[in-house]
C-alpha cells in the first residue's frame, strides 16, 4: 500500500478509524519511493523551495528562493523551464496559485520587510499586479479566475480581493487578528483558518461571498506560543481536516487534527512527537489526503503522511548525503491520482546549505 507506516524517523502514528536565478534543475533517479520518486533536483546550496501549482499535466509551476532571489519554474510536460520574473524581485515566491494555464498568480515578499508582491502570468509572461509596501506577511492566496482573487494575512489579518481591476478589502465578523491558512474547493467556496482556532468559511453567491465563523473548540493549551491548528484542508464541503500541533512547557511535541463531516468538527486523536502539516497538504484523487508532517522532536524537516483506509501512514524518504528531505509544498492534479511535491535538503534542525527537489507521486 502507498505511504505503509515506517518507524525510520521513530514516529508512532495511530488515527482513531471515527475521527536571480533559477534553479537549475537536473533529472534525478527515478526509482520509487513508496510511490513517489523525486523527478527533479537543484544545484547544492543555492536554493531552497516553498509552493507548487498544478493545472494540467503539461502545466505545473514550482517556487521558491535561490541565491536570495525570488523565482518561479514551469513543467511544460516534457521540462522544466525558467519563468522569468520582473526585475528587482529580492527574497522568496511564497505561494502560488492558478486556475488555468494562462491565470497563474505567485506572491512573495523581499527580505527584512521590503514589501510583498502579487505577479500574474496571462500566459505571455509575468507582470507585478500589486505591492505591499512594509510587512504584510501573506499566509495563503487564492486565484478562483482573472477576476477572482483571494489575498490572507498573517500579521494583520485582513483579507483582500481582487475583481480583475482593484483590490479591496473585506470585513469579517468577528474581528480576525490573523489567518493561517485558506484553501478553495472547485465551485469557490473558501475555508480559512485564523486565530482561536477558528473556521472562517466564505461562501459564493451573485453579489458576492457570505462568511461565516466558527470556533474550532476542544484542544490543549499548555504550549509554549505560537498557534496549534494552522492548516486546512477542504476535499468537499462535508470533508474538511485542520491539522497542527506545538509543544507542551516541558518540551514535547505533539499533533492535531480535526475533521468536519459536514454537521459537526470532530477532534482526530493522533499521537506522536511531530507536528502535523509543516504547512501543505493535498487531496490523493480518491478520497483520501496527502499531508506534511511538521518539524518534530527529532528536529528534522516535515515529512510525509498519508491518509487512507482511516488511518495515517508515514512515509519515508530519501536522504541525501546525511540531509533530510523536508517536504513544504503539496498540490493534486485535477481529476487524477497524481500529486506534486516541493521541498529541500537540509540537515538537522534547518542547518546545512539546502538544496530543492521536487517530487511526484502517480503518474
Amino acid at each position: 500500500m502507498p505511504g505503509s507506516v515506517t518507524r525510520a524517523f521513530g514516529a508512532a502514528i495511530l488515527v482513531a478509524a471515527s475521527l536571480a536565478g533559477s534553479v537549475s534543475w537536473a533529472v534525478a533517479a527515478r526509482a520509487a519511493i513508496q510511490g513517489w520518486r523525486v523527478v527533479a533536483a537543484g544545484k547544492a546550496g543555492v536554493s531552497s523551495m516553498s509552493a507548487v501549482t498544478v493545472v494540467s499535466r503539461k502545466n505545473v509551476w514550482a517556487s521558491g528562493s535561490s541565491s536570495g532571489r525570488a523565482f518561479v519554474d514551469h513543467w511544460t510536460g516534457r521540462q522544466w523551464r525558467k519563468s522569468p520574473l520582473p526585475s528587482g524581485l529580492s527574497g522568496s515566491v511564497m505561494a502560488l496559485s492558478a486556475s488555468a494555464w494562462n491565470n497563474v498568480w505567485a506572491f512573495g515578499a523581499g527580505p527584512y520587510a521590503k514589501g510583498e508582491f502579487a505577479l500574474r502570468d496571462n500566459g505571455h509572461g509575468w507582470r507585478v499586479v500589486k505591492r505591499w509596501p512594509g510587512e504584510t506577511s501573506i499566509s495563503s492566496a487564492i486565484a478562483l479566475s482573472p477576476r477572482n482573487v483571494w489575498v490572507f494575512s498573517f500579521v494583520t489579518g485582513t483579507i483582500q480581493h481582487f475583481n480583475g481591476s482593484r483590490w479591496s478589502k473585506v470585513q469579517i465578523s468577528p474581528f480576525i487578528r490573523w489567518f493561517d491558512s485558506a484553501r478553495a474547493l472547485p465551485d469557490g467556496q473558501i475555508w480559512a483558518i485564523a486565530e482561536g482556532p477558528q473556521v472562517v468559511v466564505g461562501t459564493p453567491h451573485p453579489s458576492g461571498y457570505t462568511w461565516t465563523t466558527t470556533p474550532l473548540t476542544g484542544f490543549p493549551s499548555d504550549n509554549v506560543g505560537g498557534h496549534e491548528i494552522t492548516d486546512i484542508a477542504p476535499l468537499s464541503a462535508s470533508n474538511v481536516w485542520a491539522f497542527g500541533g506545538n509543544v507542551t512547557r516541558r518540551g514535547h511535541w505533539y499533533p492535531l487534527a480535526a475533521h468536519w463531516n459536514g454537521q459537526a468538527w470532530k477532534r482526530v486523536n493522533v499521537t506522536g512527537s511531530f507536528t502535523l502539516s509543516g504547512g501543505a497538504s493535498a487531496s490523493d484523487g480518491h478520497g483520501g489526503l496527502w499531508v506534511t508532517m511538521g518539524w518534530g522532536g527529532s528536529s528534522i524537516p516535515p515529512r510525509l503522511l498519508h491518509f487512507v483506509g482511516g488511518k495515517f501512514a508515514a512515509v519515508s524518504l530519501p536522504r541525501r548525503n546525511g540531509k533530510h528531505l523536508g517536504v513544504f509544498g503539496l498540490a493534486h492534479l485535477p481529476g487524477s491520482r497524481s500529486v506534486w511535491g516541493v521541498g529541500t535538503w537540509t540537515g538537522p534542525s534547518g542547518l546545512g546549505a539546502p538544496t530543492s527537489a521536487i517530487l511526484k507521486y502517480g503518474r
